[in-house]
């Protein structure tokens, strides 16, 4: 039977960044179990997790590369706990993340929530950012704004891939879809809207945050830049026919090809903007 809650962190050749990012997982509370789920890794990674002295720890291994998505419905499919806690194999959590997640859950009769996942290069002054954060938050939460910290706790699916969703969730059939391929962007956006549209409520708390550990090597690859921004292109064309017009009819965009439009002058604006700032630098 369900119980508890189960920490899943997909994982592929980060053994690296898992020797930073594990010993501090491990004192998350309020954690019953922690799956890995090992999408085709050729490190050392499998055998540095299962080699840890932690009776919660469970290794899945899927052998050959499936991808993000696959991993994640593999994690959710093998975990046990009745609320499942994303991690990221290069991703902090403070101590009590999950204890705050599911009183933020109970009190906001949430099925899934997330909070804010703070862009900066110390994670040790983490808690400090998140506290000048919070006395001056983000007024707007859109599409591309899933690292801002709201003033309170809001109703919302644009929120970061490291949530806690309820098996309620899954067992309504909700999954990750592996269409979104190359670097799978906005893959985790497109659950959380599909919960949304199954009639679950998803929640956004500035109650706790998420850090980046670091940059680290391994991973699933991103490409280069050029690749990279041609599959965030394509996948956000794939998400926009899928639930852009539910999206508008609900007030969160203008229109499906009005955002397409804005999305990819926004990319655009970027990848012009460092090359500049490279050529500058010469």
């Amino acid at each position: 039977m369900p119980d508890g809650v189960s920490l899943v962190l997909p994982t592929r050749n980060r053994a690296t960044a898992l020797r930073i990012v594990l010993p501090e997982l491990l004192k998350v509370r309020a954690v019953d179990e922690i799956v890995f789920v090992d999408d085709g890794s050729t490190d050392d990674t499998v055998a540095y997790v299962q080699g840890c002295d932690d009776p919660r720890i469970r290794v899945v291994e899927h052998g050959v590369v499936r991808g993000v998505a696959a991993a994640r419905n593999t994690g959710m499919e093998r975990s046990r706990g009745d609320w499942i806690l994303w991690g990221e194999d290069d991703v902090l959590f403070p101590v009590d993340y999950a204890e705050v997640l599911l009183a933020v859950a109970a009190r906001e009769d949430a099925q899934i929530v997330g909070a804010p996942w703070l862009h900066i290069e110390d994670p040790s002054t983490a808690e400090q950012v998140w506290a000048r954060a919070r006395e001056h938050p983000d007024a707007d939460i859109g599409l591309d704004t899933v690292s801002a910290v709201p003033a309170a706790t809001i109703a919302t699916p644009f929120i970061p891939a490291r949530a806690l969703v309820s098996r309620r969730v899954f067992d309504a059939g909700v999954r990750y879809d592996s269409g979104y391929g190359g670097n799978a962007y906005r893959e985790e956006t497109a659950f959380f809207v599909e919960a949304a549209r199954h009639g679950f409520r998803v929640v956004l708390t500035p109650e706790t945050y998420t850090v980046q550990a670091g940059i680290f090597g391994g991973g699933h690859p991103r490409r280069a830049r050029l690749r990279y921004e041609y599959w965030a292109l394509r996948n956000t064309g794939r998400f926009l026919r899928r639930h852009g017009r539910w999206l508008a009819d609900q007030g969160y965009i203008d229109g499906p090809l009005r955002e397409l439009v804005r999305f990819a002058a926004g990319r655009v604006a970027i990848v012009v903007g460092g090359r500049v700032a490279r050529l500058r630098d010469r």
